[in-house]
């Protein structure tokens, strides 16, 4: 290679260690596919992680366990219900017949119009009890129908590994310079993570009913790797004048996102799985408790959604415990619900922020506003007037940020937050 000068040669050398970190195998073109949201340095304690995990999983699958025969009982007594009822209405229909079959045969008229009389108000009355019966029945199962049927912690977990996991893949791709030295150009084709969390709690609850995530970890990897591909490109090129000729290589970073619908559709193998997801995409899980804190439909003003991110202002992976929705600075802040003020101050992180009790275990913090319009200890009502939206605090922009708190827990507040045109 005359002409060359010394750098190249190490170059190629670099180039090819780090091809070869990324494969396992000497090559210029690779392709790795992530398998974990995990950093190298995470999984130290990988023993005490799995015996935290198994211990988990026995802990749900007892809950799982106690949860369908729950069901499973209150099936078989709705099924003996109804088979009683039906039979005490063919007992009391065949009964009343015989009666008035003797009255007529003794051509007691007087006595057959009366008795007829009763029996069509029994008629009636059974006819009612069932619709009754029917009427409960039917609600029962719309309500069981439209509502996310897992527990509050498994619903977190799950979104909380599939944002952690979204993470990580980010981080990892914007760090090739890092991760792979050496190369003399790095480039970056990064598509944005981001899978929708009433897609992902739609699909896993019209797959899989009432599921736990320790049952459902392995499935959500495996939508994971195939909404994502992480690949590295090393290329090379000659550069330099004709007495100073040398080879540059370059390093690609790709991350190719699917989108999250095309992922799990074909997954829906059955027409009521697929009724079922339409379903719970509609009604958005049906578990909204507290009001819409503006009076419109905000869920397409979402600028930053719960669980792990990179942080906007440090840069630093962290979890993100509420919601925030961009919105113009002075815009009023309505009260969710009937509730009591807990606290309304000014904080170094939130900014003007409050605190307000739902009841229930339900608290709600509005955070980042310019103005608030209701003191600690205050009783406020359904669509008040409380604060008004800022950018006070740390803050990136004009913005409200949303926690919901459930027993003190933090949840994430697009599955408890009413997001259609005006408060409820």
């Amino acid at each position: 290679m005359g002409g060359q000068y010394n750098k190249p040669r190490h170059a190629s050398e670099y180039a090819k260690q780090a091809a070869d970190k990324i494969t396992g195998a000497a090559g210029y073109t690779v392709r790795a596919k992530t398998h974990s949201g995990l950093n190298e340095a995470e999984r130290e304690n990988s023993g005490t992680e799995a015996a935290h995990k198994a211990e988990l999983i026995g802990e749900k699958a007892g809950k799982a366990m106690k949860r369908n025969l729950r069901k499973r009982r209150g099936a078989k007594q709705y099924a003996a219900k109804a088979k009683a009822a039906a039979s005490s209405g063919v007992k009391a229909t065949e009964k009343m017949r015989n009666i008035i079959s003797t009255v007529i045969k003794k051509r007691n008229s007087g006595a057959a119009v009366i008795i007829g009389i009763l029996f069509m108000l029994i008629i009636s009355i059974q006819s009612c009890m069932a619709g009754a019966f029917n009427i409960g029945s039917s609600l029962e199962g719309i309500s069981g129908g439209t509502a996310y049927l897992a527990d509050d912690d498994d619903i977190n977990a799950v979104e909380l590994a599939y944002t952690e996991w979204e993470t990580d893949l980010l981080i990892r791709a914007e760090s090739s310079s890092a991760l792979f030295p050496g190369y003399d150009e790095y480039r970056y084709n990064i598509g944005t993570p981001g899978h929708g969390p009433f897609a992902l709690l739609a699909f896993l609850t019209a797959k899989y009913d009432d599921f736990t995530y320790p049952e459902t970890e392995s499935i959500l990897r495996g939508l994971f790797e195939e909404q994502y591909a992480l690949t590295y490109t090393v290329t090379s090129r000659r550069a330099g004048s004709r007495e100073n000729r040398h080879t540059i290589y370059m390093l690609t970073t790709t991350l190719s996102v699917k989108p999250f619908t095309s992922v799990i559709t074909p997954k829906l193998g059955t027409e009521e799985e697929k009724e079922r997801y339409g379903v719970y995409m509609l009604l958005k899980g049906n578990r909204q408790c507290v009001g819409n804190p503006f009076d419109f439909n905000w869920l397409q003003n979402v600028s930053s959604y719960y669980g792990y991110r990179v942080h906007p202002v440090t840069g630093i992976k962290d979890c993100h415990t509420g919601l925030d929705i961009a919105t113009p600075t002075g815009t009023r802040i309505l009260a969710g619900g009937k509730g009591v003020v807990l606290e309304a101050k000014t904080h170094d992180s939130y900014g003007l922020t409050m605190l307000v009790d739902y009841g229930n275990g339900i608290n709600v913090r509005y955070a980042h506003c310019s103005a608030l319009l209701a003191s600690t200890g205050q009783e406020v009502n359904t669509k008040e007037v409380i604060a008004l939206s800022g950018n006070t605090g740390t803050s990136t922009g004009p913005h409200l940020h949303m926690e919901v708190m459930k027993n003190g827990a933090y949840m994430n507040p697009i599955f408890y937050l009413d997001g259609s045109q005006g408060a409820l």
